[in-house]
């Protein structure tokens, strides 16, 4: 709400940051404590139900969000131009000396660092204009009386010493001064936020309206059916568009960024510019020109503008753009291009009634089929042909069994060439030779042992001339051809 009273009620909002400083302290502080009880879940039901991975998972996802939380908050505060206020250029004795005499907003112990240093800004800010300043804070203790009403006595009187009196005030809670700035404005809401917010959205939506969308359809062409214009319109473009009479918002939807879609339709006074022929009447209508095909002439009626805004997650309008442009739809033109629309769906039913009636009544295809012989032509061409097939008689000419039948039949069963091969002997003859010669030399050579074998028994001790047989032998065997 403070996002679109900023535009509509002329409010500027500051944020010290000494503010913005305790805030993400106070968030880490939150977040620490809430991982402790995590932590306890784990040990106590993790194992036990087997999600410790799930445990670890949002431990994981909480200290993500921990750690961006600053930025995130900073973020949010520049999208609603918020200003961040730095901290106060001030001595550090004076500091001390209001801890010393216990000056608001320190307590009774001299605490109250922060809350000076803000109270400091809020001084400041009133010095340098001359607008009104609320003050925002819910520590009633250090800033407010006893009773609760109004700033404490001390620092109602450095107000006063500023010449800021009536100019600074403070409030427990944002939703006070929403309810306070919205009671000097809307009486009637003075005190339901969510009437105060749904206004708040439809003024700042018909302000983005008025100044961003339809100031975007000057000059632009409409439909004359659907506008109601008259019937013998060219062309039509708008040419003015006035304050809007009435208007309605719906929202549609809201994206994972929080931005909404909203559908709206605004009720607004037009003027547009139409194109008649030159034989149109055009009494009774200001003429701005007329040329050799046609009149220009002035027409102004309500139109109906319906389109689409997008927000932003603060519901705050930022795009948008318009979707059909007509009138009402009980508009008089309306029904007269209605008329006409059922007049032009009977003409085609006469035309084809019309072609019907010229049409001839027996269609020409029946005189020329009966044109056409009863026998076709190629049943004689057929019968001309003979009723068995010359090759018949061709293949019974042909003898059953193929004389090469009888031909093979001639041959011997066996082939000569099996007998000759049986004639030649199995083993080689020069083998057997070979054999022979070999068997002849080994009995020479046992005979010739043997004689030596007695000889040596009978002369023992006489001396005779021996002959080496084997040498002999081996020669022999040596002028022997390689193959005995």
């Amino acid at each position: 709400m403070l996002a679109h009273a900023a535009a509509t009620w002329n409010v500027r909002l500051a944020v010290p940051e000494v503010v913005i400083r305790e805030a993400v302290a106070g968030y880490h502080r939150r977040v620490t404590e809430a991982l402790v009880g995590l932590q306890r879940q784990k040990e106590k039901n993790g194992g036990a139900l087997g999600i410790s991975a799930i445990y670890d998972k949002t431990r994981v996802d909480i200290e993500a969000a921990s750690s961006r939380y600053g930025e995130d908050l900073r973020q949010l505060l520049s999208e609603i131009d918020a200003q961040i206020l730095a901290p106060p250029i001030v001595d550090h004795i004076e500091l001390v000396e209001r801890a010393a005499q216990r000056k608001k907003p320190c307590d009774g112990n001299g605490n109250g660092y922060r809350d000076t240093l803000n109270w400091i800004s809020v001084l400041e800010a009133a010095k340098n204009s001359d607008e009104d300043v609320v003050w925002i804070s819910d520590n009633s203790k250090d800033f407010g009386r006893e009773d609760g009403e109004g700033l404490h006595d001390d620092l109602a009187a450095e107000v006063t010493s500023i010449g800021a009196e009536g100019r600074i005030k403070w409030l427990r809670s944002l939703s006070e001064l929403i309810l306070e700035l919205a009671g000097k404005r809307w009486p009637e809401f003075s005190d339901d936020l969510r009437q105060i917010q749904e206004r708040l959205q439809a003024d700042a939506v018909e302000g983005f309206l008025n100044t961003e969308i339809l100031a975007g359809c000057m000059e632009q062409t409409i439909s004359p059916r659907m506008c109601g214009l008259p019937i013998q319109t060219r062309s039509a473009k708008i040419m003015a568009i006035g304050a809007m009479t009435h208007s309605s918002f719906s929202v549609r939807g809201a994206s994972v960024e929080g931005e909404g879609i909203i559908e709206f339709t605004a009720v607004c006074p037009t003027t547009a510019l139409i194109e008649l022929p030159i034989t149109a009447d055009a009494e009774g209508r200001e003429v701005e020109s007329v040329t050799e095909d046609g009149v220009f002439v002035w027409v102004s009626k309500d139109l109906h503008f319906t389109g689409i805004v997008t927000s932003d997650r603060y519901g705050r309008p930022v795009s948008g753009e318009v979707t059909k442009i007509g009138s009402s739809p009980d508009d008089p033109g309306r029904n007269a291009w209605s008329r006409m629309s059922d007049l032009g769906s009977l003409l085609p039913s006469l035309s084809a009634v019309m072609a019907s009636m010229r049409r001839p009544l027996i269609d020409p295809k029946v005189f020329e089929a009966m044109r056409r012989p009863l026998i076709d032509p190629k049943v004689f061409e057929a019968m001309r042909r003979p009723l068995i097939d010359p090759k018949v008689f061709e293949a019974m000419r042909r003898p059953l069994i193929d004389p090469k039948v009888f031909e093979a039949m001639r041959r011997p069963l066996i082939d000569p060439k099996v007998f000759e091969a049986m004639r030649r002997p199995l083993i080689d003859p020069q083998i057997m030779e070979g054999m022979r010669i070999r068997a002849a030399g080994l009995d020479a050579f046992e005979q010739i042992r043997n004689e030596n074998s007695t000889d040596q028994e009978s002369d023992s001790g006489a001396d005779v001339e021996g002959v080496d047989v084997s040498d002999e032998l081996a020669s022999e065997d040596d002028d022997s051809s390689p193959g005995n």
